[in-house]
Protein backbone atom coordinates (compact mmCIF):
# COMPACT_ATOMS: atom_id res chain seq x y z
CA UNK A 1 0.00 0.00 0.00
CA UNK A 2 1.91 3.02 -1.22
CA UNK A 3 0.06 5.41 1.06
CA UNK A 4 1.93 4.10 4.12
CA UNK A 5 4.35 6.79 5.15
CA UNK A 6 4.10 8.91 2.00
CA UNK A 7 5.40 12.39 2.77
CA UNK A 8 4.63 15.89 1.52
CA UNK A 9 5.97 19.03 3.16
CA UNK A 10 3.32 21.64 3.85
CA UNK A 11 1.97 23.84 6.60
CA UNK A 12 -1.44 22.20 6.75
CA UNK A 13 -3.04 20.78 9.89
CA UNK A 14 -5.66 18.06 10.19
CA UNK A 15 -7.66 15.70 12.31
CA UNK A 16 -10.03 15.29 15.16
CA UNK A 17 -7.42 14.14 17.65
CA UNK A 18 -9.34 11.11 18.81
CA UNK A 19 -7.42 8.64 21.02
CA UNK A 20 -7.80 4.91 21.45
CA UNK A 21 -7.89 4.74 25.26
CA UNK A 22 -11.23 5.56 26.82
CA UNK A 23 -9.69 6.94 30.00
CA UNK A 24 -7.50 9.35 28.04
CA UNK A 25 -4.27 8.00 29.47
CA UNK A 26 -1.15 7.42 27.43
CA UNK A 27 -0.34 3.84 26.47
CA UNK A 28 2.60 2.20 28.20
CA UNK A 29 5.56 2.91 25.95
CA UNK A 30 7.96 0.13 24.97
CA UNK A 31 11.58 0.85 25.83
CA UNK A 32 14.58 0.71 23.48
CA UNK A 33 16.31 -1.16 22.02
CA UNK A 34 13.42 -1.76 19.62
CA UNK A 35 13.19 -4.89 17.47
CA UNK A 36 14.29 -4.72 13.82
CA UNK A 37 11.50 -3.30 11.69
CA UNK A 38 10.42 -5.97 9.21
CA UNK A 39 7.43 -6.07 6.86
CA UNK A 40 6.75 -9.57 5.58
CA UNK A 41 6.47 -10.24 1.88
CA UNK A 42 2.97 -11.56 2.53
CA UNK A 43 1.90 -8.28 4.14
CA UNK A 44 3.28 -6.23 1.28
CA UNK A 45 1.58 -8.49 -1.26
CA UNK A 46 -1.82 -8.41 0.41
CA UNK A 47 -1.65 -4.65 0.92
CA UNK A 48 -0.92 -4.12 -2.78
CA UNK A 49 -3.82 -6.44 -3.65
CA UNK A 50 -6.09 -4.41 -1.35
CA UNK A 51 -5.39 -1.28 -3.38
CA UNK A 52 -5.98 -3.10 -6.68
CA UNK A 53 -9.20 -4.62 -5.32
CA UNK A 54 -10.57 -1.22 -4.29
CA UNK A 55 -9.70 0.45 -7.58
CA UNK A 56 -11.26 -2.33 -9.66
CA UNK A 57 -14.45 -2.81 -7.62
CA UNK A 58 -15.18 0.68 -6.31
CA UNK A 59 -14.74 3.16 -9.09
CA UNK A 60 -17.20 5.48 -7.27
CA UNK A 61 -14.47 6.29 -4.71
CA UNK A 62 -14.36 9.92 -5.84
CA UNK A 63 -17.95 10.59 -4.80
CA UNK A 64 -16.95 9.96 -1.18
CA UNK A 65 -13.63 11.82 -1.37
CA UNK A 66 -15.02 15.05 0.08
CA UNK A 67 -15.92 13.18 3.30
CA UNK A 68 -12.24 12.56 4.11
CA UNK A 69 -11.51 14.42 7.39
CA UNK A 70 -7.82 14.91 6.57
CA UNK A 71 -6.69 18.24 5.20
CA UNK A 72 -5.30 18.31 1.66
CA UNK A 73 -4.57 22.04 1.72
CA UNK A 74 -1.39 22.84 -0.17
CA UNK A 75 -0.89 19.26 -1.41
CA UNK A 76 -0.08 18.39 -4.97
CA UNK A 77 -2.86 16.57 -6.80
CA UNK A 78 -1.16 13.16 -6.53
CA UNK A 79 -0.66 13.47 -2.78
CA UNK A 80 -4.22 14.73 -2.26
CA UNK A 81 -5.60 11.71 -4.16
CA UNK A 82 -3.52 9.27 -2.09
CA UNK A 83 -4.56 10.94 1.15
CA UNK A 84 -8.22 10.49 0.36
CA UNK A 85 -7.81 7.03 -1.12
CA UNK A 86 -6.02 5.66 1.96
CA UNK A 87 -8.83 7.07 4.12
CA UNK A 88 -11.43 5.48 1.83
CA UNK A 89 -9.83 2.04 2.11
CA UNK A 90 -9.62 1.87 5.88
CA UNK A 91 -12.34 4.13 7.28
CA UNK A 92 -15.25 4.71 4.91
CA UNK A 93 -18.16 2.37 5.69
CA UNK A 94 -19.89 1.78 2.37
CA UNK A 95 -23.70 1.93 2.37
CA UNK A 96 -23.87 -1.00 -0.05
CA UNK A 97 -22.00 -3.43 2.24
CA UNK A 98 -22.04 -1.92 5.73
CA UNK A 99 -18.29 -2.49 5.81
CA UNK A 100 -15.10 -0.73 4.82
CA UNK A 101 -13.20 -1.94 1.77
CA UNK A 102 -10.49 -3.11 4.14
CA UNK A 103 -12.89 -5.25 6.19
CA UNK A 104 -14.44 -6.76 3.09
CA UNK A 105 -11.09 -7.61 1.53
CA UNK A 106 -9.55 -9.07 4.70
CA UNK A 107 -12.64 -11.15 5.44
CA UNK A 108 -12.66 -12.57 1.92
CA UNK A 109 -8.99 -13.02 1.06
CA UNK A 110 -6.76 -12.79 4.15
CA UNK A 111 -8.51 -14.16 7.23
CA UNK A 112 -9.01 -17.73 5.93
CA UNK A 113 -5.30 -18.26 5.26
CA UNK A 114 -3.43 -15.83 7.55
CA UNK A 115 -5.49 -14.84 10.62
CA UNK A 116 -2.55 -13.10 12.32
CA UNK A 117 -1.95 -10.92 9.28
CA UNK A 118 -5.70 -10.27 9.02
CA UNK A 119 -5.70 -8.94 12.59
CA UNK A 120 -2.79 -6.61 11.86
CA UNK A 121 -4.32 -5.30 8.65
CA UNK A 122 -7.60 -4.57 10.44
CA UNK A 123 -5.66 -2.39 12.89
CA UNK A 124 -5.58 0.16 10.06
CA UNK A 125 -9.17 1.04 11.05
CA UNK A 126 -8.15 2.18 14.56
CA UNK A 127 -7.04 5.62 13.44
CA UNK A 128 -5.64 8.39 15.66
CA UNK A 129 -5.36 11.59 13.66
CA UNK A 130 -4.13 15.03 14.48
CA UNK A 131 -0.76 16.64 15.18
CA UNK A 132 2.19 14.74 16.66
CA UNK A 133 5.35 16.28 18.08
CA UNK A 134 8.52 14.23 17.55
CA UNK A 135 10.08 13.70 20.99
CA UNK A 136 12.97 11.45 19.91
CA UNK A 137 14.31 10.48 16.47
CA UNK A 138 17.30 8.51 17.75
CA UNK A 139 15.93 5.06 16.91
CA UNK A 140 14.76 5.36 13.30
CA UNK A 141 12.59 4.03 11.81
CA UNK A 142 10.95 4.27 15.25
CA UNK A 143 9.90 7.70 16.52
CA UNK A 144 8.76 8.70 20.00
CA UNK A 145 5.85 11.08 19.42
CA UNK A 146 3.25 12.97 21.44
CA UNK A 147 -0.31 13.54 20.25
CA UNK A 148 -0.80 17.26 20.85
CA UNK A 149 -4.59 17.06 21.10
CA UNK A 150 -4.57 14.55 23.98
CA UNK A 151 -1.00 14.54 25.33
CA UNK A 152 -0.76 10.77 24.75
CA UNK A 153 2.62 9.38 23.74
CA UNK A 154 3.36 6.62 21.24
CA UNK A 155 6.24 4.81 19.58
CA UNK A 156 5.41 4.99 15.89
CA UNK A 157 7.11 3.45 12.88
CA UNK A 158 8.04 5.57 9.91
CA UNK A 159 8.41 3.67 6.64
CA UNK A 160 9.59 6.73 4.75
CA UNK A 161 12.89 6.28 2.91
CA UNK A 162 15.59 7.93 5.12
CA UNK A 163 16.76 10.04 2.17
CA UNK A 164 13.23 11.52 1.88
CA UNK A 165 12.45 11.81 5.57
CA UNK A 166 11.98 15.49 6.40
CA UNK A 167 11.03 15.37 10.08
CA UNK A 168 13.27 15.39 13.13
CA UNK A 169 13.11 15.85 16.87
CA UNK A 170 10.96 18.84 17.78
CA UNK A 171 8.97 18.84 14.55
CA UNK A 172 5.18 18.65 14.51
CA UNK A 173 3.79 16.10 12.06
CA UNK A 174 0.18 16.34 10.91
CA UNK A 175 -1.37 13.06 9.85
CA UNK A 176 -2.63 9.82 11.32
CA UNK A 177 -1.34 6.69 12.99
CA UNK A 178 -2.86 3.31 13.78
CA UNK A 179 -1.79 0.38 16.00
CA UNK A 180 0.77 -1.98 14.51
CA UNK A 181 1.06 -5.23 16.43
CA UNK A 182 0.68 -4.93 20.21
CA UNK A 183 3.19 -2.25 21.21
CA UNK A 184 3.81 0.07 18.29
CA UNK A 185 1.95 2.35 15.91
CA UNK A 186 2.30 3.02 12.19
CA UNK A 187 2.07 6.28 10.28
CA UNK A 188 -0.47 6.10 7.48
CA UNK A 189 -1.45 8.37 4.64
CA UNK A 190 0.27 11.59 3.66
CA UNK A 191 2.19 13.34 6.43
CA UNK A 192 2.75 17.08 6.55
CA UNK A 193 5.07 19.06 8.78
CA UNK A 194 3.96 22.27 10.48
CA UNK A 195 6.29 25.17 10.00
CA UNK A 196 8.16 25.96 13.18
CA UNK A 197 7.81 29.45 14.61
CA UNK A 198 11.56 29.85 14.29
CA UNK A 199 11.38 28.92 10.59
CA UNK A 200 8.60 31.41 9.96
CA UNK A 201 10.57 34.15 11.72
CA UNK A 202 13.65 33.43 9.67
CA UNK A 203 11.67 33.17 6.43
CA UNK A 204 10.20 36.60 7.08
CA UNK A 205 13.56 38.03 8.11
CA UNK A 206 12.38 38.75 11.65
CA UNK A 207 13.86 38.14 15.07
CA UNK A 208 11.25 37.63 17.79
CA UNK A 209 11.96 38.28 21.49
CA UNK A 210 11.20 34.60 22.15
CA UNK A 211 13.74 33.49 19.55
CA UNK A 212 16.37 35.83 20.95
CA UNK A 213 15.76 34.60 24.52
CA UNK A 214 15.94 30.98 23.38
CA UNK A 215 19.22 31.64 21.60
CA UNK A 216 20.69 33.39 24.65
CA UNK A 217 19.56 30.56 26.94
CA UNK A 218 21.15 27.90 24.73
CA UNK A 219 24.36 29.94 24.63
CA UNK A 220 24.45 30.19 28.43
CA UNK A 221 23.85 26.46 28.84
CA UNK A 222 26.69 25.72 26.42
CA UNK A 223 28.95 27.92 28.52
CA UNK A 224 28.14 26.09 31.76
CA UNK A 225 28.56 22.75 29.98
CA UNK A 226 32.11 23.75 29.03
CA UNK A 227 33.36 23.39 32.61
CA UNK A 228 36.50 21.25 32.62
CA UNK A 229 35.98 17.83 34.22
CA UNK A 230 37.96 14.60 34.54
CA UNK A 231 37.55 11.02 35.75
CA UNK A 232 37.90 12.14 39.38
CA UNK A 233 35.54 15.12 39.25
CA UNK A 234 33.78 16.03 42.49
CA UNK A 235 30.27 17.48 42.58
CA UNK A 236 31.14 20.32 44.94
CA UNK A 237 33.80 21.58 42.50
CA UNK A 238 31.42 21.63 39.53
CA UNK A 239 28.53 23.13 41.51
CA UNK A 240 30.71 26.04 42.54
CA UNK A 241 30.68 27.04 38.85
CA UNK A 242 26.93 26.52 38.36
CA UNK A 243 24.50 29.44 38.01
CA UNK A 244 22.37 30.15 41.06
CA UNK A 245 19.21 28.85 39.35
CA UNK A 246 20.75 25.39 38.96
CA UNK A 247 21.98 25.28 42.56
CA UNK A 248 18.62 26.44 43.93
CA UNK A 249 16.82 23.91 41.75
CA UNK A 250 18.97 21.08 43.11
CA UNK A 251 18.30 22.27 46.67
CA UNK A 252 14.55 22.32 46.06
CA UNK A 253 14.66 18.81 44.63
CA UNK A 254 16.55 17.52 47.67
CA UNK A 255 14.29 19.34 50.12
CA UNK A 256 16.93 21.87 51.19
CA UNK A 257 15.82 25.40 52.00
CA UNK A 258 17.71 28.21 50.26
CA UNK A 259 16.38 31.31 52.00
CA UNK A 260 19.12 33.25 53.75
CA UNK A 261 21.87 30.87 52.62
CA UNK A 262 24.84 31.74 50.44
CA UNK A 263 25.83 29.59 47.47
CA UNK A 264 28.74 27.90 49.30
CA UNK A 265 26.46 26.72 52.10
CA UNK A 266 23.85 25.43 49.64
CA UNK A 267 26.49 23.36 47.87
CA UNK A 268 27.75 21.95 51.17
CA UNK A 269 24.23 20.91 52.17
CA UNK A 270 23.54 19.29 48.79
CA UNK A 271 26.73 17.23 48.89
CA UNK A 272 26.19 16.34 52.55
CA UNK A 273 22.70 15.04 51.87
CA UNK A 274 23.82 13.00 48.86
CA UNK A 275 26.65 11.44 50.89
CA UNK A 276 24.32 10.60 53.79
CA UNK A 277 22.70 7.65 51.98
CA UNK A 278 20.08 9.63 50.08
CA UNK A 279 21.27 8.39 46.68
CA UNK A 280 20.78 4.69 47.35
CA UNK A 281 17.43 5.44 49.01
CA UNK A 282 16.37 7.46 45.95
CA UNK A 283 17.27 4.64 43.58
CA UNK A 284 15.73 1.84 45.62
CA UNK A 285 12.50 3.78 46.09
CA UNK A 286 12.27 4.06 42.29
CA UNK A 287 11.72 7.81 42.44
CA UNK A 288 13.50 8.19 39.12
CA UNK A 289 12.09 6.86 35.83
CA UNK A 290 13.54 3.61 34.52
CA UNK A 291 15.07 5.43 31.56
CA UNK A 292 17.15 7.58 33.92
CA UNK A 293 18.23 4.45 35.81
CA UNK A 294 19.26 2.88 32.49
CA UNK A 295 21.35 5.95 31.68
CA UNK A 296 23.03 5.67 35.07
CA UNK A 297 23.62 1.97 34.50
CA UNK A 298 25.33 2.76 31.19
CA UNK A 299 27.62 5.25 32.93
CA UNK A 300 28.42 2.68 35.63
CA UNK A 301 29.29 0.14 32.94
CA UNK A 302 31.51 2.71 31.20
CA UNK A 303 33.62 3.44 34.28
CA UNK A 304 31.68 6.56 35.38
CA UNK A 305 32.63 8.63 32.31
CA UNK A 306 31.00 8.61 28.88
CA UNK A 307 31.00 10.86 25.83
CA UNK A 308 27.85 12.93 26.05
CA UNK A 309 26.89 12.26 22.44
CA UNK A 310 26.74 8.52 23.12
CA UNK A 311 24.49 9.05 26.14
CA UNK A 312 22.26 11.62 24.42
CA UNK A 313 21.72 9.30 21.47
CA UNK A 314 19.87 6.87 23.74
CA UNK A 315 18.32 9.16 26.35
CA UNK A 316 16.62 12.57 26.37
CA UNK A 317 18.70 15.41 27.78
CA UNK A 318 16.80 18.70 27.53
CA UNK A 319 17.47 21.26 30.25
CA UNK A 320 16.88 24.97 30.70
CA UNK A 321 18.61 27.72 32.65
CA UNK A 322 16.07 28.01 35.47
CA UNK A 323 16.04 24.73 37.38
CA UNK A 324 14.50 26.52 40.38
CA UNK A 325 11.44 27.49 38.28
CA UNK A 326 11.34 24.74 35.63
CA UNK A 327 13.25 21.65 36.84
CA UNK A 328 14.53 19.38 34.05
CA UNK A 329 12.26 16.44 33.21
CA UNK A 330 14.42 14.66 30.64
CA UNK A 331 16.21 11.38 31.40
CA UNK A 332 19.66 12.98 31.72
CA UNK A 333 18.30 16.24 33.11
CA UNK A 334 16.77 14.44 36.11
CA UNK A 335 20.12 12.83 36.91
CA UNK A 336 21.82 16.23 36.74
CA UNK A 337 19.11 17.80 38.91
CA UNK A 338 19.69 15.15 41.61
CA UNK A 339 23.48 15.56 41.49
CA UNK A 340 24.09 12.09 40.07
CA UNK A 341 25.91 13.25 36.97
CA UNK A 342 27.60 16.40 35.73
CA UNK A 343 28.31 17.48 32.15
CA UNK A 344 31.47 19.22 31.04
CA UNK A 345 34.50 19.10 28.78
CA UNK A 346 37.33 16.60 29.18
CA UNK A 347 40.72 17.26 27.59
CA UNK A 348 42.23 14.76 25.16
CA UNK A 349 45.47 15.01 23.17
CA UNK A 350 43.64 16.59 20.24
CA UNK A 351 40.48 18.26 21.52
CA UNK A 352 38.02 18.81 24.36
CA UNK A 353 35.23 16.24 24.43
CA UNK A 354 31.83 16.90 25.94
CA UNK A 355 31.29 14.15 28.52
CA UNK A 356 28.94 13.05 31.27
CA UNK A 357 30.62 12.12 34.56
CA UNK A 358 29.26 10.56 37.74
CA UNK A 359 30.74 12.62 40.61
CA UNK A 360 33.04 10.84 43.05
CA UNK A 361 30.76 11.61 46.04
CA UNK A 362 27.88 9.42 44.79
CA UNK A 363 29.68 6.51 43.12
CA UNK A 364 29.79 4.13 46.08
CA UNK A 365 26.03 4.34 46.64
CA UNK A 366 25.26 3.88 42.95
CA UNK A 367 27.56 0.87 42.80
CA UNK A 368 25.82 -0.56 45.87
CA UNK A 369 22.44 -0.16 44.21
CA UNK A 370 23.29 -2.56 41.40
CA UNK A 371 23.09 -6.18 42.52
CA UNK A 372 26.17 -8.40 42.23
CA UNK A 373 24.59 -10.19 39.26
CA UNK A 374 23.92 -6.85 37.55
CA UNK A 375 27.46 -5.75 38.19
CA UNK A 376 28.78 -9.01 36.79
CA UNK A 377 26.66 -8.77 33.63
CA UNK A 378 27.57 -5.11 33.17
CA UNK A 379 31.28 -5.64 33.68
CA UNK A 380 31.37 -8.99 31.91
Amino acid sequence: MEEYGEVAESESGSGDGSATKEDGSSPSLPSPPFPPFVISESEVEYTDHLCDYAMEKYEEFQKYASECPDSIKGMEEEFAWKQRFSWFLAEKVLPSTGKTVLEEFVERYVAPDEPALARRMLQMKEVIRGSFRVLDDGYLPYLAIQHLQTGNRYIAVSKVDPSKRFFKKGDVINGRIHPWDDKFYMFNGILTRSEREEEAVRRLGLVSPELMMEWLEKREIQEFESILVNAGTRLRTVMSKYPSGWVDGMCATLGIGVKGRVKREKIRLVVSKLESGYVEELLRAKKLPESSIEALRLLFASGWVLKYGVLAKQFSGEIGMWWNEKPPKSDIGLLRLHGLIVVGRMPSPRRLYKVAVVPVEVRTQIEGFFTPSEQESING
